[in-house]
């Protein structure tokens, strides 16, 4: 079940999800379509973070390299953006494209919940990933990202409250 903020939003997720499970007609991208996605994704992430409660829920295409193996998400984090706690995991990220810095400042972490879990450790354990985000702010704080169910984990602060959770991957193509 998808989550949008906008009726612009929900367009765009609807013509993203019919693209993927109704036009199987080539398997080809045509040159650049990827470039675009991660140009129209810098823009947004930029807006995000100058206007986070406005552009809350939007999705984003990003490639990132994993920095760290799957963690728990901590109840605060859950609790702040309406994740289910003990059914979220996350892991340190670095968002590779859009390679403007402007527009993944302050993005150290991405969550996945559920049925997503399992895709998320595979594609965390290869290191690198395309993936489809969704855009997420809170006005509360986050104490810490990483739940302590058995052991102690280092923690860091999430001081702007903002963060994104996957929503689907794919591994970049091989060069």
């Amino acid at each position: 079940m998808g989550k949008f903020s906008t009726p612009k939003d929900l367009v765009e997720k609807l013509k993203g999800d019919f693209k993927k499970r109704f036009d199987k007609s080539s398997n080809e991208v045509p040159d650049g379509a990827d470039e675009d996605k991660f140009n129209k994704s810098a823009i947004l992430l930029k807006a995000f973070l100058l206007t986070p409660e406005r552009y809350n829920g939007y999705q984003v295409k990003i490639n990132v390299s994993f920095l760290s193996s799957v963690f728990p998400a901590s109840r605060s984090l859950c609790r702040n953006f309406n994740l289910t706690y003990g059914l979220t995991v996350g892991a340190f990220a670095r968002i590779e494209n859009p390679p403007d810095p402007h527009s993944k400042w302050g993005f150290r972490e991405i969550y996945a919940e559920g049925n997503n879990i399992d895709e998320f450790i595979s594609v965390v354990k290869g290191k690198k990933a395309d993936v489809y985000a969704q855009l997420q702010f809170s006005e509360e704080d986050v104490n810490k990202v990483q739940a302590e169910f058995l052991v102690k984990p280092t923690t860091m602060m999430d001081p702007m409250g903002m963060t994104i959770r996957m929503k689907s991957m794919s591994h970049p193509k091989e060069r």
